[in-house]
């Protein structure tokens, strides 16, 4: 365990799911607990008390000034009790003050600890002046050192194609503080936590974004966001009797994120502007969107594509159509014998658009289910959007249709040797469609020798594995059939570390790169970014072969390397010009079908869609991902593609495509 925890650290994401009093620190009960002097620190009550042992922290800035005041929450998860249920998380809690900036804090008991230090000097409210960490107490040192960073300043302004300044527009800072343009087109973040940081600007439905590397206690005082040329959608929405549609909703969709939502006049027409230049997809609704959706709510909603140019207005034409010949499909799904109660069940026409065919209905405690097809013909049916399916079926052009679903599946058994618990083992789906509701991964915590995945789908998976040292485990592949069980080993040895350099065409360093570790079949390892210098660190990576990704907006490489057990491999990445790939899957009929994609170069190196990057709870985003009918590959690096499509049905189709400098390329892959 580290005992000095610095500013460059990276975060680990579970602490914020361990934590949710941390992001309640800027409510007014919290503030209320900020004394206003030092002495009165020591007077507020511990929110718990539940052992007898001492930490002593010693708390500095990135300066080495002391840290007078701080607030501390500090979080517990027992181990299971024999019965096998798990008790609550413990939080502990103090706010303390001393001028020399060293704290003893008692009320711990034995085990490993989840700690969030706040600096309130420095707006603690949002996260500024905050570092989190783990420690295992009874601790070996006497004391811990932790540096906590200043915030800084942003200051800039926005600028329309033209170079005017843009009043009232709303920029973001992480996703998490947000100001608006005053007259001038400037905007001030007073305080912000220092790293990577990314500005967004929104106008309406465009976008624009810059990244930032703001180091602690610095001033960025001439940052300018500049919108691009954009255009304009100009639509008409209609009924199946051509008459104008009025008052229906329409959206406005760019992947899986909703830009923009607008309602038809009594012409039927709306107008979405300004745009960026791009491909997007225009959603229409035919219901109120205020009204509950109900179980018809997706064949009421009709999709068009539309491609908007700089400068220019795209003008659409979405035809809506009422509902016909609804099926209602019923029947009872069982898993290794026994009913499936009380979860869901999915169903995607196959073929079709998601998001107007999706259906799902809530199983019973008996397992059975009954839900309203939006029409019969071929229906695919996911239990928690699994993948394979657990059934294809033809509807039958019927009033009702009685379908029995038994799902078959599996088990496999991680066997842990040489770990530190506690150890985190992850189940990854390879050349599939999520294991999880809506991951593409499924993590079991333990601290013993075994990790349980049990009811998993058949199909081929990759186990990993991290300990509370910091080590990971070589991922191992395993090939799963209905009914089996397989007990794989995953050994622990010494971690490698990748540093090195991103310098771009001209040589010089790039700063805020993205940089990403992918083991075999393309297992994220770890992802950082550069600094001011270009420089980075992955640490904690498995020996065996690891491909290196960088990119900063459309520059990019890749590289290929062996690391070796406890041994640091240092590598220069030089960005070039790259180039995209938008892959679409479509049927004879040149209907969408809904597939996972894959790329690979010709090193066998592969590359994971971006759409599958980022996840959102949303089911209808879950949805749209699992019923993916294009996938976008950006900043690759130029050379020949293998395309390897598998469809939600179990089928397998190939093509290549040849990626140059700074074109978009479209590959359509024709499934049978």
């Amino acid at each position: 365990m580290e005992s000095s925890i610095g500013p460059s650290q990276e975060r680990d994401p579970q602490l914020t799911s361990l934590a949710p009093d941390q992001q309640a620190t800027g409510a007014e009960p919290q503030r209320a607990e900020i004394p206003a002097d030092l002495a009165a620190a020591e007077s507020i009550p511990p929110r718990d008390s539940v052992g007898d042992l001492t930490l002593t922290l010693r708390v500095r800035d990135d300066r080495g000034l002391p840290v007078e005041l701080v607030l501390l929450h500090a979080y517990h998860t027992p181990a299971p009790l024999e019965d096998g249920t798990q008790p609550g998380t413990v939080h502990l809690a103090r706010s303390v003050g001393e001028p020399s900036g060293t704290f003893e804090v008692t009320g711990f008991c034995a085990g490993e600890w989840r700690l969030i230090l706040s600096a309130p000097a420095f707006g603690w409210g949002r996260g500024r002046g905050r570092e989190m960490f783990e420690v295992l107490l009874p601790h070996a040192t006497e004391i811990l050192d932790i540096v906590l960073p200043r915030p800084g300043l942003v200051r800039g302004v926005v600028l329309d194609a033209g170079g005017l300044p843009l009043e009232s527009v709303r920029v973001l800072a992480n996703l998490n503080e947000s100001q608006r343009t005053d007259e001038l087109g400037e905007f001030e973040f007073a305080s912000l936590a220092s790293g990577p940081i990314t500005l967004k600007a929104s106008r309406g439905p465009a976008r624009a974004e810059i990244e930032l590397d703001l180091l602690p206690g610095a001033e960025l005082r001439d940052v300018v966001i500049r919108f691009p040329l954009t255009g304009r959608i100009h639509g008409w929405v209609f009924t199946a009797k051509n008459e104008a549609a009025a008052e229906i909703d329409v959206v406005l969709l760019s992947g899986k994120n909703k830009l923009a939502s607008t309602r038809t006049d009594e012409f039927g027409e709306f107008i979405f502007e300004p745009v960026l230049p791009g491909e997007y997809l225009i959603a229409a609704i035919y219901m109120d969107l205020s009204e509950d959706s109900g179980p018809d709510f997706w064949e009421r909603l009709h999709t068009q594509q539309v491609a908007v140019q700089a400068g220019e207005t795209a003008e659409v034409t979405v035809q809506i159509v009422e509902p016909k010949f609804p099926v209602r499909i019923f029947g009872t799904v069982t898993m290794a014998g026994e009913p499936l109660a009380n979860g869901h069940l999915y169903a995607i026409s196959e073929g079709g658009p998601a998001l107007e065919k999706a259906r799902y209905a809530v199983l019973g405690e008996d397992g059975s289910y009954s839900m309203e097809l939006v029409s019969p013909g071929p229906v695919i049916f996911y239990q928690r959007i699994s993948t394979p399916p657990v059934s294809v079926v033809d509807v039958p052009p019927v009033a009702e249709f009685r379908h029995d679903i038994s799902i078959p599946t599996g088990s496999i058994i991680a066997i842990v040797q040489g770990a530190t618990p506690p150890v985190i083992v992850q189940l990854h789906a390879l050349e599939s469609l999520p294991v999880d509701w809506g991951k593409n991964s499924s993590s079991v915590r333990t601290t013993n020798s075994e990790a349980w995945f049990n009811h998993v789908m058949p199909g081929r998976f990759a186990l990993t594995a991290s300990d509370g040292s910091g080590r990971v485990a070589p991922s191992h592949e395993v090939l799963l059939s209905a009914g089996e069980k397989q007990t794989v080993t995953l050994a622990f040895t010494d971690t490698a570390r990748v540093t090195g350099t991103v310098v771009g065409p001209d040589g010089q360093p790039v700063p805020a790169a993205t940089i990403v570790a992918l083991a075999k079949s393309a297992i994220p390892a770890g992802t950082i970014r550069s600094d001011a210098q270009g420089r980075f660190s992955l640490d904690n990576l498995a020996p065996g072969e690891v491909t290196i990704q960088a990119s900063k907006g459309l520059h990019c490489c890749t590289q290929s390397c062996r690391l070796e057990e406890g041994a640091v491999t240092n590598v220069e990445l030089v960005l070039v010009e790259g180039g995209s790939v938008l892959v679409k899957v479509v049927d004879r009929a040149g209907q969408a079908q809904g597939a996972s994609v894959r790329l690979t170069d010709e090193s066998q190196r592969e590359y994971v869609p971006l759409s599958t990057v980022d996840s959102d709870s949303a089911t209808t985003q879950h949805l749209e991902e699992v019923q993916i009918s294009s996938s976008r590959f950006g900043a690759l690096p130029p050379g020949p593609y293998t395309v390897r499509v598998r469809t939600l049905a179990g089928g397998v189709f190939t093509g290549s495509v040849l990626v140059e400098a700074g074109q978009h390329k479209i590959e359509t892959i024709v499934t049978d």
